[in-house]
């Protein structure tokens, strides 16, 4: 159902409405290469100077506010308050007090290898921090209980190994041989550390004391921190790295050994980032801010090299041949995650040059195929075409689908038909021929944007049920240059579109690229 829809500004500025009609406008399309999105996104940086020599450090606590053992360049942001409920890891709904994965009596989290039992810091971290969140949802005390069962379990690897603790720092080691990407060659010996477990670790107990005000949490956070201020070194348990650059690096696979070399994983280095972001929203060390803000600088920095246009980013710098649909979603997710920390637009747009790139694969919908020859492909895992059904249609129809996503060496979005003459085959999404039926949210932004939207200009508009089915189209058009905010970005029956999050229009959509993002009228 198309309507007319008209404006008029109310309060700061008054004008007489306007008549709109219905517009229908183009999608945007992504950045084209990315040595020009690395031109949009760039990062102003500083570097600090450090106290002392780069390397190891005898650490005296209590230790807030005193000066970086090492130079970190950093880009001098403000970090923001996130509110309870908007954290990461947090969710609306408590995660299943049903662990399906390894566990002991007391619900701590193992991995079996081999037919042998280990501790995993990660995995127990990890458990930790979703069984708080539980808690927090559902006041259950079970959630708690286990959860700080995971975290006395980190812990308890100093009692029984007086290695791990060094100039005043706790490491949590992993007990096990991994081969890193399935290659011999670069197999880490156990003992080796994590910075994605030191970060996750000391969010763990940043957000125990919090939660509870026990003292030994704090202790806990304070000597975990401590770990990030000990420098690679050729002896001893580290995690925090720099490359050649002076750009930091938290390492995911950090061996004692120096072999194999570190191999600069992204997500890793952000989940670590994260740990940071909790401990410092805690202490307000100077310290933790100081790398914080290091570490997010690093991660613009390197994005142009983490990044591949039109396919799924690379899961670490060392590795280029190694991609994972489950980690890109994950890279977008984090770098969602820094624009909370910093409001930086920056991360926000680097999330949505991802998403373009790799959409999220799953998606059980039905497409609008409308009247006219549609072609179905059969295609290799390389993007080779293996055949092709041709089908014409004298009137719209639609077909079930069980994804949507990028075909490799293959431009644009595809659709995989579940049904009908042309299961099992993939149709090229054209919003114009077709498309996803009601509404797709692709990318949810928790720190609201803004699109500024000019004088006089015809702005489409649609609003959806509660299902996502179109409801009314038309446009808008303010009489001055006008600020939305906006907190997604979505596909509404093949167009891409925005959805307002405040204001006369909240929930509405306005169509993309109608607008420049992340820009206020003067």
């Amino acid at each position: 159902m198309s309507v007319p829809i008209t404006v008029g500004l109310l309060g700061t500025g008054v004008a007489a409405a306007t008549p709109a009609t219905q517009a229908k406008a183009a999608t945007t399309a992504p950045a084209a290469s990315t040595t020009k999105a690395a031109a949009a996104i760039a990062t102003p940086a500083r570097t600090v100077a450090p106290s002392t020599k780069v390397g190891a450090k005898s650490v005296a606590l209590p230790f807030a506010d005193a000066a970086l053992p090492y130079s970190v360049t950093t880009t001098g942001w403000s970090i923001i308050d996130v509110p309870a409920g908007l954290l990461p890891y947090q969710a609306s709904t408590a995660t299943s007090l049903v662990d399906t994965r390894p566990h002991d009596s007391n619900g701590v989290r193992k991995v079996v290898i081999n037919g042998h039992t280990y501790d995993h810091p990660v995995g127990q971290a990890a458990l930790a921090l979703s069984l708080i969140d539980g808690y927090r949802v559902t006041k259950n005390s079970r959630y708690l209980t286990r959860a700080i069962a995971n975290a006395d379990r980190l812990l308890a690897t100093k009692d029984v190994d007086t290695s791990v603790v060094s100039d005043g720092a706790w490491f949590y080691p992993y007990p096990f041989d991994f081969s890193l990407h399935r290659y011999p060659a670069f197999t880490l010996r156990a003992p080796w550390y994590s910075g994605m477990a030191q970060g996750q670790a000391l969010s763990v107990f940043s957000r125990l004391y919090e939660l509870t005000k026990a003292a030994r949490w704090k202790d806990a956070a304070d000597h975990t921190f401590a770990s990030f201020l000990i420098a690679k070194r050729s002896t001893g348990p580290w995690v925090v790295n720099r490359d050649q650059d002076g750009h930091l690096w938290l390492e995911e696979y950090a061996s004692s050994t120096g072999s194999p070399k570190p191999d600069r994983t992204f997500n890793g280095h952000n989940f670590a980032t994260a740990g940071l972001y909790d401990y410092y929203q805690l202490s307000k060390d100077k310290r933790a801010g100081g790398l914080l803000d290091a570490a997010m600088t690093s991660v613009l920095a390197r994005l142009p090299l983490i990044r591949q246009p039109g396919w799924k980013s690379h899961y670490c710098l060392a590795h280029p041949e190694v991609t994972s649909a489950g980690y890109h979603a994950i890279h977008i997710g984090q770098l969602l995650w820094f624009h909370q920390f910093t409001g930086d637009a920056r991360f926000a747009r680097w999330a949505d040059l991802l998403e373009a790139d790799y959409p999220t694969p799953a998606v059980t919908a039905k497409v609008v195929l409308l009247r006219g020859v549609h072609v179905g492909r059969r295609f290799s895992s390389t993007g080779t075409l293996l055949g092709s059904v041709s089908m014409t249609l004298n009137h719209s129809s639609s077909a079930p689908i069980v994804s949507r996503e990028r075909i490799h060496h293959r431009s644009g979005v595809w659709y995989q038909i579940s049904a009908g003459k042309m299961a099992g085959t993939w149709v090229l999404e054209a919003p114009s021929s077709t498309y996803l039926a009601g509404t797709l949210v692709r990318v949810r932004y928790k720190t609201p944007r803004t699109v500024l939207l000019a004088a006089g200009v015809h702005v489409g508009i649609v609003s959806v049920d509660r299902y996502g089915r179109l409801v009314h189209s038309g446009t808008i058009t303010y009489p001055v240059a006008t600020t939305l905010t906006i907190d997604a970005r979505g596909i509404v029956n093949g167009v891409e579109r925005l959805r307002v999050s405040s204001g006369k229009w909240k929930l509405w959509w306005i169509t993309a690229g109608q607008g420049k993002l992340d820009a206020s009228a003067a």
